[in-house]
């Protein structure tokens, strides 16, 4: 009896030892990713059927895609002919143009593996009858913009590095160019809020 007694509790804790990492593991966050700001840079950009792009995001978050785009409609949709005159700025934050009929910012969220560094693919199109066009969002070689989110502090490196956090603060001109800013985070305590959100100030969230 006394062998038993002894062997339980050696088993049990065996038994903790082996369960606590694959339960560490299983663990996941909601993480959320923030378009905050968005400007047309090209005025060519929907050459007849609109002079503002009908832009809508499309955000890949450790492999699963997520967008905004309304039907076959944009999140922002214009139909007119007036003339137009960039940089135009589309909207930043919880201000934005009457074309952009979604609320903003626009608000992309998933639940990811509790400290594990998160790779996001922000793309920006516009909307267009044939296919829709990717708009270019960064300098150099490709249109995306490609980032990994620390989990401890929330900032990224990548094609950008924080603390920038948008795509083209210079606001160049052509090219079907457009500039995308952004803010990420781990809601860590599950009130709809990023938490490292609210260290910077934000107050309010949108689900896209």
């Amino acid at each position: 009896m006394k062998t038993l007694k002894r062997t339980i509790p050696l088993l049990c804790l065996a038994t903790l030892a082996w369960s606590s990492p694959a339960f560490a593991q299983n663990q996941t966050v909601p993480f959320k990713l923030y378009i905050t700001e968005l400007w047309q840079l090209d005025v060519d950009q929907d050459i007849g059927i609109g002079v503002i792009g009908d832009f809508y995001a499309k955000v890949t978050i450790n492999g699963v895609e997520h967008d905004n785009k309304q039907g076959g409609d944009g999140a922002c949709n214009d139909e007119s002919s007036t003339g137009l005159i960039v940089p135009l700025q589309l909207f930043k934050n919880f201000k934005k143009i009457p074309e952009c009929q979604v609320s903003t910012p626009w608000v992309f969220s998933q639940q990811v593996p509790a400290g594990q560094p998160v790779h996001v693919r922000i793309q920006i199109f516009d909307t267009d009858t044939l296919f829709d066009d990717e708009a270019d969002l960064k300098v150099g070689a490709g249109d995306a913009i490609n980032i990994d989110v620390n989990p401890f502090s929330g900032t990224w490196t990548g094609d950008i590095t924080s603390p920038q956090n948008c795509s083209r603060p210079g606001l160049n001109l052509g090219g079907n160019n457009a500039n995308v800013c952004w803010q990420a985070g781990f809601d860590t305590d599950d009130d709809g809020f990023s938490t490292h959100g609210k260290s910077s100030g934000w107050t309010r969230t949108t689900t896209a």
